[in-house]
């Protein structure tokens, strides 16, 4: 089968193709409080996220209320809005 007809059956019957490709959707990253916390959860999340160390999420929040406000704002804007980690 040419890849041209596969893809117009793929379309046709509403399937997903098979093989490599549905691999990409279950590797999607989604920012989430992480399980692993301190406080809230905020910075632990972030650094799965980004895939950095915690500690160094946490220490850039720290700098930021300790400069300025804007370190303490990103943070409670952040518990607002990030969704709790998904069971499992």
């Amino acid at each position: 089968m040419q890849a041209v007809d596969y893809a117009r059956f793929l379309h046709r019957t509403k399937r997903r193709p098979e093989g490599i490709f549905q691999c990409a959707d279950s590797v999607k990253k989604r920012l989430a409080k992480s399980r692993r916390k301190w406080i809230f959860g905020v910075a632990g999340g972030l650094a799965e996220y980004l895939g950095i160390s915690p500690k160094l999420v946490r220490m850039a929040f720290v700098v930021g209320a300790a400069f300025s406000t804007l370190g303490l704002l990103a943070y409670v804007v952040l518990f607002v809005w990030m969704p709790k980690a998904p069971e499992g």
